[in-house]
């Protein structure tokens, strides 16, 4: 199972999301046992956190996530030295 169909999985089921961002080492094409990810929107963070426990499972990879609400977003938050964010998903 590859990382988009793990995250159209958990978007389908999460809520309100707007964005998603990969930041971290995979951003940079570095391989990583995390994924790290920007989560933009209204979300169910307990329902996201079900979700990810069973997707880190199927993958074998620690997920690590940050939320926002869309009215406290600003994309400079996630583009300082060292981060590479990459946006993987689009509302």
């Amino acid at each position: 199972m590859g990382l988009d169909h793990v995250i159209d999985y958990v978007l389908q089921r999460m809520g309100d999301l707007k964005e998603v961002y990969l930041v971290g080492n995979l951003s940079k094409g570095k391989d990583s046992e995390v994924i790290d990810l920007v989560l933009v929107g209204d979300i169910n963070e307990l329902f996201l956190k079900d979700l990810i426990a069973k997707a880190e499972k199927k993958i074998h990879k620690s997920i690590h996530y940050i939320h926002y609400k869309e009215v406290d977003f600003n994309l400079a938050q996630i583009t300082e030295p060292g981060i590479s964010p990459l946006l993987l998903w689009s509302k």
